[in-house]
């Protein structure tokens, strides 16, 4: 006859288990941002970008910390009519995933440094940039819940460009 198990036995095959549990948890958590930050992650992180805009965003690279720097470059916008936008930008956030957690209101501070931007002005008045940004129409209505209007994060952008080139309408250029 087998040897009966002791609830001793029982108990501390229990409590190892919980014990690896947790440490296999804390370390995929501990493992997020490396995780966010692989080719595979970024090109859902892309993706989802695109299928929510008229234009187009690539991203070369993307770095995440939960205590240190925060940053994505090697970043494109094309507008829906295939014409690059923005070309080489890199974007450094002040903020880590840590202050997201506590602080979601307050988004801190974006530094976008951006090698080309090229604005089109259509007749209508609007822009190229206008365009690529612009939210898709969704293809089928959704239900949403009702916002109370208590949600507004805040965020300071400072930007610079090494060249900005703007095409008015009548095909007149202006570069910086």
């Amino acid at each position: 006859a087998a040897p009966a198990t002791t609830p001793r036995k029982k108990s501390h095959w229990v409590r190892r288990s919980l014990l690896t549990t947790l440490a296999l948890v804390l370390l995929l958590v501990a493992l997020l941002p490396t995780l966010a930050s692989t080719d595979f992650a970024r090109g859902v992180i892309v993706s989802q970008v695109n299928d929510r805009i008229s234009g187009k965003v690539a991203m070369g690279n993307l770095s995440l910390s939960w205590f240190g720097h925060c940053s994505a470059v090697g970043l494109g916008v094309t507008d829906p009519q295939g014409r690059k936008v923005v070309d080489e930008a890199q974007v450094n956030w002040d903020r880590n995933l840590w202050n997201l957690l506590w602080s979601r209101e307050n988004l801190g501070k974006l530094d976008v440094g951006i090698r080309s931007v090229d604005i089109i002005q259509t007749a209508d008045g609007s822009t190229s940039l206008q365009e690529a940004f612009a939210m898709r129409q969704p293809s089928a209505p959704t239900a949403s819940k009702p916002s109370d209007g208590t949600f507004s994060p805040t965020v300071e952008l400072n930007w610079t460009a090494d060249q900005v080139r703007v095409v008015q309408p009548d095909g007149r250029q202006y570069a910086t």
